[in-house]
């Protein structure tokens, strides 16, 4: 039995979805953003953990 692992974004992916959300930062007149749910935090970091699991240990990304 063979498991198939999905691809992950590249580092060029992840840095063009930065960049998209920070044009519309810009549009939106948002000097900050917070980012705290699981699924947006992997879309624009790339990063995936079990910390999510932990209901004592935020996880959270800030984009500026």
């Amino acid at each position: 039995m063979s498991v198939t692992i999905p691809s992950w974004p590249g580092d060029a992916e992840i840095s063009f979805r930065i960049a998209s959300l920070k044009e519309n930062m810009v549009r939106g007149s948002l000097d900050a953003l917070i980012i705290t749910s699981q699924h947006n935090f992997e879309y624009y970091t790339g990063f995936r953990t079990l910390f999510w699991v932990s209901d004592t240990r935020p996880l959270l990304g800030i984009v500026q």
